[in-house]
């Protein structure tokens, strides 16, 4: 039976929930923390995790705040 063919691009763009949630992890800090710092709700802020519709301003303060490495930046965003 053939392997299936993950596209790259697809998985990554829908994993960026599951990124953020690791980071937070890391970063010992709570989902309500970092909604705070995006001033959205608690629930708002999950379901952008859940529903991965972050913008790029969103994406920019959630590194800045939880301070991500570049190396894993540049995992996340590179297509």
């Amino acid at each position: 039976m053939p392997k299936s063919i993950i596209n790259k691009k697809e998985y990554k763009k829908q994993g960026i929930g599951s990124f953020v949630y690791k980071w937070l992890k890391q970063a010992n800090k709570r989902v309500s923390d970092l909604a705070d710092e995006l001033f959205i709700s608690q629930p708002g802020l999950t379901y952008k995790m859940r529903h991965n519709s972050f913008s790029y301003a969103d994406m920019l303060t959630i590194f800045e705040y939880l301070n991500v490495p570049d190396e894993e930046i540049l995992y996340v965003m590179k297509v």
